[in-house]
């Protein structure tokens, strides 16, 4: 069962630092936050970046990538997740050639998650075995190194470049798979009183979500990217609550992270 928001008392809330991606995907999950949470303060950074603020103890909890959470001791707070069950139309693989011939592909290293599931779905499902390159925004430069560039979080990528193969990984997943996957989640140093912060993660989240129109509102729009098209992402592409098929669906990546990673410790020690 999912949790939900208890009243926490003043004194019971520590004043911490909290570091959160800066896409549209995680608004709902921080939603009011110096009212929720006066305490404390949020630093918005993209993913990969979070993830090493939090192993040099810049800050104390922190929405990162998932695979983060492999071979490190932080706790998790329960319930909570950026998810999708289906197509998530903001983690997308776009490409001049179907990904059956697919040579070279530039990933985005903003979030380690992310490339990790483009390597999965290309060499366990595709049988593919790219040369991968790593670039910086924008897209254009990935595909000037590669035949396909990934983009992350930001669902206005949907709409570019419509001449070419546009992939969603979250839809790969799910045909692949068949389970949700778990793209982020708030992740905890060992000083943190989780039980403590638990109720003010799930506040915000019930805010955000009760609260979608002004989200909607407030977010930029252009002639594509409008109020539907924004509601539909934040009610059918992308959900945020963790779980049971979401934990197995992030125990069952971690398990093909490790598989892909063992394949190219082996292929680098024998060449062919």
């Amino acid at each position: 069962m999912n949790g939900s928001a208890r009243p926490v008392s003043k004194g019971s809330r520590p004043a911490l630092r909290v570091g959160c991606v800066p896409y549209l995907n995680a608004k709902p999950l921080i939603y009011q936050f110096s009212e929720v949470w006066p305490e404390a303060s949020l630093i918005l950074e993209v993913p990969r970046r979070l993830g090493h603020m939090m192993d040099e103890g810049e800050i104390d909890i922190a929405m990162v990538s998932s695979i983060h959470q492999m071979h490190r001791d932080y706790q998790s707070v329960p319930h909570i997740g950026v998810v999708s069950d289906g197509p998530v139309r903001s983690i997308l693989l776009h490409s001049r050639v179907p990904l059956e011939e697919l040579e070279k592909v530039a990933l985005l290293e903003d979030s380690m998650t992310s490339c990790a599931l483009t390597k999965i779905i290309l060499e366990e499902y595709y049988g593919r075995r790219p040369t991968y390159y790593f670039y910086h925004l924008p897209v254009e430069q990935g595909l000037f190194l590669g035949e396909a560039a990934l983009t992350i979080g930001d669902p206005r990528y949907y709409f570019m470049h419509p001449e070419q193969y546009v992939f969603d990984l979250g839809e790969e997943w799910k045909k692949a798979v068949g389970l949700p996957f778990v793209y982020a989640r708030w992740l905890a140093t060992d000083h943190v009183d989780i039980e403590a912060v638990t109720p003010l993660f799930l506040e915000m989240k019930e805010r955000g979500c009760a609260n979608l129109d002004r989200i909607i509102e407030d977010t930029p729009k252009t002639r594509r990217f409008g109020a539907d098209f924004i509601r539909e992402f934040l009610t059918q592409n992308v959900s945020f609550d963790v779980g049971p098929r979401e934990l197995e669906g992030l125990e069952t990546f971690f398990n093909l992270v490790e598989r892909v990673n063992e394949r190219a410790v082996q292929e680098a020690r024998h060449p062919h």
